[in-house]
């Protein structure tokens, strides 16, 4: 009888052992999982910011047609529209054995079947004056001054979530030595084919340094 009670005792205290390691395990584990999380999170962002310079959340939508920055807005209207939602910037890219800078725009266009489209980029000094180009330079408007673009198809897809612009640092070469801070911004052009070009949506100024060697 005596051992019978002992036998007892013995299994009750493994099953109190038992539950109370499960109690930790179902304590620690969310503990822990929350800290690989926020470790992951915190690798991620430092990874992000080390490749990405400056990145703005565009919310100037005032010169677009049509449009109040509302993808839904933008749908219902029969006229070409668009909006520029985000751009950032990776620099000391290298392209075409050149160095760079990868200008990254995202926006939506509507409406546009048959109608060819242009993302162009336009460079400022901080003071607001914009830079003129080489006369030789390919990135060149027609009235000089320097600027990147290349032409979209909304046809093919409205939506560009990552529409990237390479510009090469030789063509600051006029500039300063040292650093310069400089700020840009972009415009979407619509090109009818029987009309004038329309400008579509501007973006708000990003601001960026360029270091020269």
């Amino acid at each position: 009888m005596e051992e019978l009670k002992m036998n007892n005792n013995n299994s009750n205290t493994k099953k109190s052992k038992r539950n109370k390691k499960l109690l930790i395990i179902f304590i620690i584990a969310p503990i822990i999982t929350g800290i690989i999380v926020l470790l992951f999170e915190y690798f991620v962002l430092q990874n992000r910011k080390s490749s990405v310079d400056n990145e703005v959340i565009v919310t100037d939508y005032s010169n677009a047609i049509n449009s109040t920055g509302s993808k839904d807005d933008l749908e219902e209207t029969d006229y070409p529209s668009a909006t520029i939602s985000r751009i950032w910037v990776d620099h000391d890219i290298y392209k075409y054995d050149q160095k760079g800078m990868n200008i990254h725009i995202k926006f939506y266009a509507y409406n546009m079947q048959n109608i060819g489209g242009r993302c162009v980029v336009y460079f400022y000094s901080t003071n607001g004056k914009i830079l003129k180009a080489y006369n030789n330079s390919s990135n060149r408007t027609n009235s000089g001054y320097l600027s990147i673009g290349e032409d979209f198809y909304p046809y093919d897809r409205n939506y560009f979530s990552d529409f990237v612009l390479f510009f090469p640092y030789n063509e600051f070469n006029f500039l300063d030595e040292g650093e310069t801070n400089l700020k840009a911004y972009a415009i979407l052009w619509a090109y009818p084919p029987t009309e004038e070009p329309k400008k579509l949506a501007t973006s708000d100024w990003f601001h960026f340094t360029y270091r020269s060697n």
